[in-house]
């Protein structure tokens, strides 16, 4: 190997070590970029719709996700709510991605926010209900934050 071979290789190597570090150092900065919190509106659900409570270490009394199904009294169907910011952002239904074994992804959007929830279903909770967990993933201004929820979906 000659040496403008060993220095190519040196230098791919060296790239290719500083674009791992900073891959494992973004997702850590990105958390700070915003914060989701409860929803502060509340008789968002007057139909059919889902209500998602963060799980885990952090689980709350309050709703971080709200999503309307179908066709309400004012007629708006595939709405979203979530708190950022200390503010209640309605979100817009854009689609769903249905996945095998009861799991479905489904895009939200609001004006430089992208809402993200991975669903996969738990149990029959009774009635028309089921239970969920759920991934959120929220992205804005080039930052996402990652929560963990579970709630119901019903009518």
């Amino acid at each position: 190997m000659n040496s403008h071979n060993i220095l190519r290789a040196t230098l791919v190597f060296a790239s290719l070590l500083t674009l791992a570090r900073i891959s494992s150092v973004a997702p850590a900065q990105a958390q700070a970029g915003f914060t989701v919190s409860n929803i502060k509106r509340g008789n968002l659900l007057d139909g059919c719709g889902c209500d998602l409570k963060l799980s885990g270490k952090t689980q709350s009394p309050g709703s971080v996700f709200v999503a309307r199904i179908g066709e309400g009294p004012d007629n708006r169907a595939n709405q979203a709510w979530i708190d950022i910011d200390g503010r209640d952002i309605e979100l817009t239904y854009v689609y769903t991605i249905k996945k095998p074994g009861n799991r479905r992804t489904e895009y939200y959007s609001a004006a430089g926010i992208i809402v993200r929830v991975a669903w996969s279903w738990l149990r029959k909770a009774g009635g028309e209900s089921s239970t969920y967990s759920a991934t959120i993933t929220v992205s804005k201004n080039n930052h996402s934050r990652k929560l963990q929820a579970a709630g119901d979906c019903g009518c």
